[in-house]
């Protein structure tokens, strides 16, 4: 049992690790990015789209994943719940800069789901919960 409770904070420990560098990238390539469009603004369309969305992106996946990080032992339900309540938040934002500042881009709509989308794919492939009958065999 002690080795494996060993074993459980190693893994612990690493998953912290992986979601710190992510969060790190996330806010490297936020950043970035925003520069990145203010520089090349109207070069080439499609690069436009994906520097003008990539904040969006970063912003959503970083805040997410924000959250194992203040609670390890947070559970895949609890955990989906904060995740929906940060997303939401951001399409919050997405639709008053209709009024704010009267712009309304859909890709960054598309930009904020995708990055809710692929921070619980992070989640569920990083988390490490043992199911109950491993435990009850030790």
């Amino acid at each position: 049992m002690g080795s494996f409770l060993l074993f459980l904070n190693s893994m612990k420990r690493q998953k912290n690790i992986l979601i710190t560098l992510i969060i790190l990238i996330c806010i490297i390539c936020a950043a970035t990015s925003q520069h990145m469009r203010e520089k090349s603004h109207g070069v080439l369309s499609s690069v436009d789209i994906i520097l003008g969305s990539a904040p969006s992106f970063f912003y959503v996946l970083g805040a997410i994943l924000f959250v194992p990080l203040i609670d390890n032992t947070i559970k895949f339900k609890k955990f989906l719940t904060l995740a929906s309540l940060i997303a939401l938040g951001a399409l919050i934002y997405e639709i008053e800069q209709i009024w704010t500042t009267l712009i309304f881009d859909y890709k960054d709509i598309l930009a904020t789901l995708a990055g809710y989308l692929i921070a619980i794919l992070i989640f569920s492939s990083c988390s490490f919960e043992p199911d109950n009958a491993t435990q009850e065999n030790e």
